[in-house]
């Protein structure tokens, strides 16, 4: 197998490991969940952290969200933002899961810090995350470009806009849990929070007579 295949089969076995045990997995359960032997993951990482980071860049790493998004119908603007927002949630979902994983299931109990604490992955780093941001709000643009003339706001600023509250509604620290639907978010974005004047204002008046 390739070396990058070999690295994207062992990240990928390591992953539901992660999920289920935190950082407390073994290198023995990931070479059997690969199907490979135990030294064969120390041919492609430096040690256990480091494949715990690999799966923690991986899992941060937006390729295959801006793969979805990219390939969303833009059917309506509104279905478009809604299919947007849905993607990214499923991401922060994602990510946050693996996060309360390692943090909940921590080996804490012979007094040692955790593994992946004192260390910062690629993914954590300013200038990745900034490069990430970007490459989010250039693919969302993207999606928008069809709608562009309905927009009162430039294309990546109505992205960065869209990201935003994506995550905001779907982080669990920042959501309240109480907007979480997708469509429901692109119709507040599209239409606003107020009511229209046809919906408040009832029958027009009649014009004044000379």
């Amino acid at each position: 197998m390739p070396p990058d295949e070999r690295r994207a089969a062992i990240i990928a076995a390591t992953r539901p490991l992660v999920l289920e045990h935190g950082t407390a997995f073994t290198t023995r359960q990931v070479a059997d969940a690969a199907g490979i032997a135990e030294g064969t993951i120390f041919r492609v990482f430096e040690n256990k952290d480091d494949l715990l980071w690999a799966v923690v860049d991986q899992t941060m790493d937006p390729t295959d969200t801006c793969e979805a998004i990219a390939a969303l119908d833009a059917s309506s603007l509104t279905d478009t933002i809604a299919g947007v927002i849905g993607v990214l949630q499923d991401a922060v979902h994602d990510t946050s899961r693996l996060f309360a994983a390692m943090h909940a299931h921590a080996p804490n109990q012979d007094g040692k810090p955790p593994p992946h604490q004192g260390r910062r992955p690629a993914a954590t780093q300013p200038e990745v995350q900034r490069a990430r941001a970007e490459a989010l709000v250039d693919v969302i643009a993207g999606r928008l470009a069809a709608f562009e003339t309905d927009l009162r706001i430039p294309l990546r600023e109505a992205a960065s806009l869209i990201r935003s509250v994506a995550f905001a509604t779907s982080h669990p620290f920042l959501s309240d849990g109480r907007l979480t639907d997708s469509h429901r978010v692109a119709d507040l974005l599209v239409n606003g929070l107020t009511r229209s004047t046809a919906d408040s204002a009832g029958p027009a008046p009649n014009p004044p007579t000379a």
